[in-house]
């Protein structure tokens, strides 16, 4: 969901408030619009600059972030209660839309065992997104995001 938050900025929603996992550095440019109010998350990982940004401006923030724990932010009955619209975005997806989120190439752990299933399965409107394929290193084609 990192990758729409971006745009998010742009968009034409006021007042949004975020329930996420991880706030990354889109999240940055979305609360300096103006248009994010609050967000929760359980962790940040912002780049380099990302961190840089966050202290300079951390007046800006300090109000408007809350650090919660995986317990809390994944639990399956406050998510129902909230009414949040999940959106997530798996690395493939299969043609009876089962999609993975986690493991590249088999056993190799991309995002971890987090709340991904929680959200989608207790969201008031669950929506998964992903492009139709994704550049590699070695191809700028790159490998479908849809398998058999």
């Amino acid at each position: 969901a990192n990758s729409i938050i971006g745009g998010l900025a742009d968009g034409p929603f006021d007042q949004v408030q975020v329930w996420t996992e991880v706030l990354q550095d889109n999240f940055l440019r979305f609360f300096d619009s103006g248009k994010l109010s609050f967000a929760t998350a359980t962790s940040i990982r912002f780049s380099p600059e990302g961190f840089e940004h966050f202290y300079a401006k951390w007046h800006d923030y300090k109000d408007r972030l809350l650090h919660r724990s995986k317990q809390v932010a994944n639990s399956p009955e406050i998510i129902r209660r909230l009414g949040i619209i999940a959106m997530n975005t798996p690395l493939e997806v299969d043609i009876y839309a089962h999609a993975n989120s986690t493991n590249a190439l088999g056993s190799r752990m991309l995002n971890g065992t987090g709340g991904s299933a929680d959200f989608l399965r207790n969201a008031k409107l669950s929506i998964m997104h992903t492009p139709s394929s994704r550049p590699t290193k070695t191809d700028p084609t790159g490998i479908s995001c849809f398998v058999r």
